[in-house]
């Protein structure tokens, strides 16, 4: 009778522990954005500052955004080091440019050498089509060669956007940015391949030596990311 009373006592409980018991909700999503502005004058720079605005008023119960280089502004600090705490869902990088287009454009790159690599081509797919519109043209994804931690060490996309600076596209964009940045969730791709479909996308080195003329863009824009910032990446 004695182990009856107990186990009614145990089992009484456990059931108000676990009824008091505060539920933890879930962490919120973390992204590390790199905003590079190439505009040339600062009445262009309006759509960087609309995104900038609205990242702010994100809700970071849902989503967490760190800026790389706030994170990286003591340069005593191994960036490799600085991304293995944060451990963020993904980088993203995004380089703003004047469009020499008939409208604004947006270019996805992925790091030849990315350790997560798929995740990355799935992340470029997905960002891309979520910011195409008859407004902004979609141009593909190409892979590029980054010696830089944020572009290798975890899911990233080098976004290249080119600008026309006209007020309703530059909402638009704005808006689509953000809404990629609250919606997109590697988490969920993590056990997805890369199909045939998105890895065709992929523009490649021709026959192993000649790359094409956009990838090679692409590589040189990558490049001059890496020359402005390359005090951030000192003895790497």
């Amino acid at each position: 009778m004695k182990n009856v009373v107990k186990i009614l006592m145990l089992v009484t409980f456990s059931v108000v522990f676990f009824a008091f018991k505060p539920i933890k909700a879930d962490e919120p999503k973390v992204v590390i954005i790199d905003i590079v502005n190439n505009l040339d004058t600062e009445k262009e720079t309006s759509v960087v500052d609309k995104l900038m605005d609205k990242i702010a008023e994100l809700d970071k119960n849902n989503v967490k955004v760190l800026m790389w280089k706030e994170l990286t502004q003591d340069k005593t600090q191994d960036p490799v080091a600085i991304l293995s705490q944060v451990n963020p869902d993904y980088v993203l990088t995004v380089s703003f440019k004047n469009a020499s287009a008939t409208k604004d454009n947006i270019t996805a790159v992925v790091s030849k050498t990315n350790l997560q690599k798929n995740q990355s081509i799935l992340l470029a797919t997905d960002i891309a089509k979520s910011l195409e519109s008859e407004n902004i043209e979609n141009k593909g994804i190409f892979e590029t060669e980054s010696k830089y931690p944020q572009d290798n060490n975890v899911p990233a996309v080098f976004l290249s956007v080119e600008v026309k600076n006209e007020p309703s596209v530059d909402d638009e964009l704005a808006s689509k940015l953000i809404n990629v940045i609250e919606t997109v969730n590697v988490k969920d791709l993590e056990a997805i391949e890369p199909s045939e479909e998105a890895q065709d996308t992929i523009e490649k080195p021709e026959s192993g030596i000649e790359v094409s003329q956009k990838a090679q863009e692409i590589k040189n824009k990558v490049q001059q990311k890496q020359t402005s910032f390359k005090q951030q990446a000192s003895g790497i």
